[in-house]
């Protein structure tokens, strides 16, 4: 009879697409440990806060203070530690792992991808083929389009709803063409929530003018109207959409 650890033994020979990566930073190859986590907490250390454009979690000492005892963390300590066969503090497993890169920061990266068995990435707001952080990737990397980039641009750019569909499929078709797109990246939980209203073109066109001068409700409604004519776009070239549900944009509503 097969056991739960026999199916995670043979689980864990299977090869890894890893869906969602932002992009290297050899800048990053030494880090202190308060960078460290915070770089490994995704989205606490991005959240403008405050008039003075300071970050969350830079604050204060005693902000700071708090980030290494957050579970998340924990858990990063708590592997790489098992990992390296060192002590289980953030302090023990940011020096070892300065060390390792230190030696060489692409065969670290290397390692860390051939013992997870990942062997493809999607990256995020990723850079040109020859940039240095792209070259870190192991294996075959595809890239995300921001469909949040170009909304914005448009509802700045265009003085329609329709001529902001014109718009949005222009700059996906051509970089689907130039940059290899595969998936579309929106916003709309950070932004707006995951329990926006479906719209018509309709109401996405009444309420296109209001939209451009910033008003938040009708900003939702020519949103979600562009975001289902993306769902069309990327039927019709076969890519993915990723709608993120991180925590640097908003309040998460409808989640």
């Amino acid at each position: 009879m097969q056991t739960n650890k026999d199916l995670a033994e043979r689980i864990a020979q299977l090869p890894v697409f890893d869906n969602h990566c932002h992009m290297m930073d050899p800048a990053k190859a030494q880090m202190t440990p308060l960078e460290l986590a915070q770089c490994f907490y995704h989205g606490a250390g991005d959240i403008p806060f405050g008039e003075d454009g300071e970050y969350f979690w830079h604050k204060s000492p005693e902000l700071m203070a708090r980030l290494p005892g957050l579970g998340i963390v924990q858990t990063l300590v708590h592997r790489l530690s098992q990992r390296f066969g060192c002590e289980e503090t953030l302090e023990a497993v940011a020096a070892e792992r300065n060390r390792r890169t230190a030696v060489s920061y692409p065969k670290y990266i290397n390692e860390m991808y051939d013992e997870a068995k990942i062997f493809a990435t999607m990256v995020d707001a990723a850079g040109a083929d020859d940039d240095p952080g792209m070259l870190l990737f192991p294996g075959v990397t595809l890239k995300t389009f921001q469909f949040d980039n170009a909304f914005d641009a448009g509802l700045a750019a265009c003085d329609s709803f329709d001529a902001l569909k014109l718009y949005y499929a222009d700059e996906l078709h051509r970089d689907y063409k130039i940059n290899r797109a595969a998936a579309v990246k929106c916003h709309l939980a950070e932004r707006f929530g995951l329990n926006s209203p479906v719209v018509t073109d309709d109401d996405a066109r009444n309420a296109f003018a209001a939209a451009k001068a910033s008003d938040y409700n009708a900003m939702q409604v020519v949103y979600v109207g562009l975001l289902q004519e993306a769902l069309l776009l990327c039927a019709e070239l076969d890519i993915s959409i990723h709608f993120h549900t991180g925590m640097t944009g908003g309040p998460i509503r409808g989640l």
